[in-house]
């Protein structure tokens, strides 16, 4: 009874659906971010400290001097400003001094890290 119970299992095995074959499946191709090493953001911080000196680092000397030239522009005005009774010339120096302060950074951020493309559908 047991080997024809084993016999008819084996059988109805042989003869139903084909088993999946189980192949290796291509993988998925993931781009990678690009990491970028703690040497790089040095004129980010630098520019930081002194607007324009990061952008003298990356080698953009016209354009580091522009950033220092307006923030000590901004400054004189920033100080000049102070002895006027009105005070808008040093309103206007000290919202210069903010701007280049935060543009001369992120200026120099984005030619650190490059811009990828954005992926089309």
């Amino acid at each position: 009874m047991v080997l024809t119970l084993a016999a008819a299992t084996t059988l109805a095995l042989a003869t139903g659906p084909v088993a999946p074959s189980y192949e290796l499946a291509p993988t998925p191709s993931v781009p990678q971010q690009q990491t970028v090493e703690w040497p790089q953001y040095i004129p980010v911080v630098t520019s930081l400290l002194v607007p324009g000196s990061g952008q003298v680092i990356q080698g953009e000397w016209l354009k580091g001097l522009a950033h220092l030239g307006f923030g000590a522009a901004c400054l004189a005005a920033t100080h000049f400003g102070a002895s006027q009774p009105d005070g808008t010339l040093r309103l206007v120096g000290g919202i210069g001094l903010v701007g280049i302060g935060l543009w001369s950074p992120w200026d120099a951020y984005q030619r650190v890290v490059p811009q990828q493309p954005e992926a089309t559908p």
